[in-house]
């Protein structure tokens, strides 16, 4: 499951209902500094990578969850 999970996340594929961050009209997260990236399948966002606190994890994730066509976001972005 856990190379499954990886295989989707690192594949940045086009096709069906599977996009990237641009596809779903993310092209950046106002006020984050980081490299953040989003897969959206079936209206499922996975968001991933890394911000400088857990503040602009936090607010990476809401600010995903709200776009339009978003029902559910998976957020595994880190900070330090």
């Amino acid at each position: 499951m856990k190379l499954l999970k990886t295989a989707v996340i690192a594949s940045v594929l086009a096709i069906g209902v599977i996009g990237t961050a641009s596809a779903a009209g993310l092209s950046s997260v106002p006020g984050v500094n980081g490299n953040v990236n989003v897969v959206v399948s079936d209206g499922v966002a996975t968001v991933y990578g890394h911000v400088d606190s857990s503040f602009e994890r936090n607010l990476t994730g809401k600010y995903v969850g709200a776009q339009d066509g978003i029902d559910r976001v998976i957020n595994l972005v880190t900070f330090q």
